[in-house]
């Protein structure tokens, strides 16, 4: 989860750590949604008797054997239908899409993982 969608739910967090590894920074929930919005958030812990909510984040690891290429698709009858009853006509007979692939695989196998490493379809071990 990132840490903006964690944040996006919580009402109100004055007093804010961030541990990133090694590093940590203390703030309020619109300065850490800010600085740390797109980061992963591993865990969440409150310090007894005080407000101090504590974020465990780690960056985005982006993966080296990610790629996308431009790929043309063909509309079928029902979509050419679709968009000739919302425009009046078919725009065209394909649309250009952005296929993702892994070139760390031997097929070079279509994968979700969006270039996160830790997200990856082929390889847990990383």
């Amino acid at each position: 989860m990132l840490v903006k969608d964690w944040l996006s739910v919580v009402c109100t967090a004055r007093n804010i750590k961030v541990v990133d590894g090694n590093t940590c920074a203390y703030g309020t929930k619109e300065s850490v949604e800010e600085n740390y919005g797109d980061f992963d958030l591993e865990r969440v812990e409150q310090v007894d008797d005080t407000d101090l909510l504590i974020l465990y984040v780690s960056k985005y690891k982006e993966c080296d054997c990610y790629r996308t290429k431009k790929v043309r698709r063909y509309l079928t009858e029902y979509e050419k239908g679709f968009y000739t009853s919302l425009y009046g006509r078919a725009h065209a007979d394909y649309t250009v899409e952005n296929q993702s692939y892994c070139i760390g695989t031997k097929e070079r196998e279509c994968c979700t993982c969006g270039g996160d490493k830790r997200k990856c379809d082929f390889y847990h071990a990383k």
